[in-house]
């Protein structure tokens, strides 16, 4: 009785009635055959495309003004994707919120990964832009083989699409595996041109370690280049460097 009160429901959803149409902005509630509910909603994007949500529910609020996406909420407009417990979508803005173990990827044919982890997000499609702050990570593969991801955590980072362009804003750190690190106020990293640049409005201070030694640097600015591996110090670089004993 109750699925087919809700099939009903979601039907004159999608005939017009309340002005939600499968694949164009669309709201759609399928009850799979087991009872388990699968929720999933679409609309074009400025860009090539489309933006989908899938999840395990769905609800509607003020006449469609809201809809709220729970358990394994999945937002996909490839080639990226973001997975959260929770999501919010806004029907005036488009903006979407979501909250609780999110996961954003994107992947390249080359094998390149970009993944970001964080506790809240934010995807705005108008500016094509995708928000991540509370303990948020960014993390870095060359390709599928690649042991030693580039790892870079700040308190918010700021992800634009179009140009593949990410913005590491506060307490910025960056490590890759045990040899190298960094610590900046700000930090960008342009996936077109492969590289992080570090920067703020106190000198980035970089650490290095290896057989041959280690060693300590600040700088105004660290450039790292993805490939090939390495790194570039630039403007009042001053620091030492120790020999491992002999």
């Amino acid at each position: 009785m109750y699925a087919s009160a809700t099939k009903k429901y979601v039907s004159n959803l999608i005939m017009g009635k309340r002005s939600c149409r499968l694949w164009v902005g669309a709201c759609l509630f399928i009850l799979s055959p087991g009872g388990r509910s699968w929720a999933a909603w679409t609309e074009p994007t400025p860009s090539t495309g489309e933006t989908t949500i899938t999840s395990d529910e769905m609800e509607l609020i003020h006449n469609g003004g809201e809809t709220i996406f729970t358990g394994h909420v999945i937002l996909i407009r490839p080639p990226y994707q973001m997975k959260a417990d929770r999501m919010i979508r806004y029907k005036e803005t488009g903006i979407v919120e979501a909250e609780g173990n999110v996961i954003g990827t994107w992947d390249k044919p080359t094998g390149e990964r970009v993944e970001a982890v964080g506790a809240y997000a934010r995807y705005t499609p108008q500016a094509q832009t995708t928000e991540l702050w509370g303990a948020a990570r960014l993390s870095h593969w060359d390709n599928a083989t690649d042991p030693t991801p580039l790892i870079v955590t700040a308190e918010r980072f700021v992800a634009h699409h179009d140009t593949e362009i990410v913005d590491g804003e506060t307490h910025v750190f960056f490590r890759r595996g045990t040899s190298f690190q960094a610590h900046s106020d700000r930090a960008q990293f342009d996936g077109k041109g492969q590289v992080l640049n570090l920067w703020g409005t106190q000198q980035t201070d970089t650490l290095w370690a290896d057989p041959r030694g280690s060693g300590r640097f600040l700088s105004d600015r660290v450039l790292l280049y993805l490939s090939p591996r390495r790194a570039r110090l630039l403007d009042h670089v001053t620091g030492h460097v120790i020999p491992t004993p002999q």
